[in-house]
């Protein structure tokens, strides 16, 4: 279904790179599709009518009237790149074009420094009505809660440095190459990061539990998300009885095992490992998430 239309002029096709493809332009009036819009290059990638039936290319992002231009009011949500999954940003306290209704989720363009709809991304909804128990009950997937415990855990460094297992490591634990080569950041940014990164994880998290059906409280959720933030999500997801056991329905005293079961590193027990997953069972079981420092 298209969600645009062409207006003001005709605009050139081009590959991914923009370079114009010859014989090849979307009319003015043509209605089209828009799925995704760049923010480095600004090109928007839309399927458009041909006499042979739609085809689908990057035009420049111009001459674009959008149906549901600034429409939708968003108290605040992490944006999550529609290919790759990665969070990308997010949008606080603005109107955004909806793309495409996803289910579940939305795809958006939203304001940049570029100017109106100027990068796209997917949402959560989170505004339907939902279960009274549901898995996620939260806008930004994980509590601040969380957000504290973890940053009470990793600690803030503002320089890149090596974990003490090989991994170059900035700010609150973000382990991505492209901050890491910054070399040195603010509390706010690594806070910024933090919040997105675990908020990454989390989501993938939440689309493995409805696959399968499986609702947790908050606080639970929070738990394994901490968990993944540290271990990593295929550890929980993939290699862990841990959450095999909850997703078989296990909510008891016996999943302190599971959880500790993982407070090695380069072969040997880490005492701050083990205090972690111990207050991660803690938070999961009673809602607890003081540090016992």
């Amino acid at each position: 279904m298209s969600n645009a239309k062409v207006a003001g002029d005709f605009l050139y096709t081009r590959d991914v790179n923009g370079n114009v493809e010859q014989g090849h332009h979307v009319d003015e009036g043509d209605r089209i599709t828009v799925t995704d819009i760049s923010y480095l290059k600004q090109l928007v990638r839309c399927t458009y009518p041909t006499p042979s039936g739609d085809r689908e290319a990057f035009v420049k992002n111009a001459c674009i009237v959008y149906d549901n231009d600034h429409k939708l009011k968003v108290p605040y949500r992490v944006v999550f790149d529609i290919n790759s999954g990665a969070a990308i940003g997010s949008v606080q306290d603005e109107y955004v074009t909806i793309l495409q209704d996803l289910g579940s989720k939305y795809n958006v363009a939203y304001d940049t420094d570029k100017g109106p709809n100027t990068k796209s991304g997917v949402i959560w909804k989170w505004d339907l009505p939902k279960p009274q128990e549901t898995t996620q009950v939260n806008p930004n997937l994980v509590s601040d809660a969380l957000v504290n415990f973890v940053k009470s855990y990793e600690g803030f460094v503002d320089h890149n440095y090596d974990d003490g297992t090989g991994v170059q490591t900035i700010g609150y634990g973000t382990t991505d190459d492209d901050k890491v080569a910054l070399g040195r950041c603010t509390e706010e940014q690594a806070t910024e990061w933090l919040k997105q990164e675990i908020n990454n994880k989390a989501s993938r998290i939440k689309a493995d539990l409805d696959s399968k059906g499986v609702q947790l409280k908050q606080n639970e959720f929070d738990a394994l998300s901490s968990f993944s933030y540290n271990c990593g999500v295929k550890a929980l997801l993939e290699d862990s009885n841990l959450y095999k056991r909850i997703c078989s329905g296990v909510r008891d005293e016996s999943l302190r095992e599971n959880f500790t079961a993982w407070c090695n590193a380069n072969g040997k027990k880490l005492q701050g490992l083990l205090n972690r997953r111990n207050e991660e069972c803690d938070m999961f079981l009673n809602a607890d998430y003081i540090r016992n420092l």
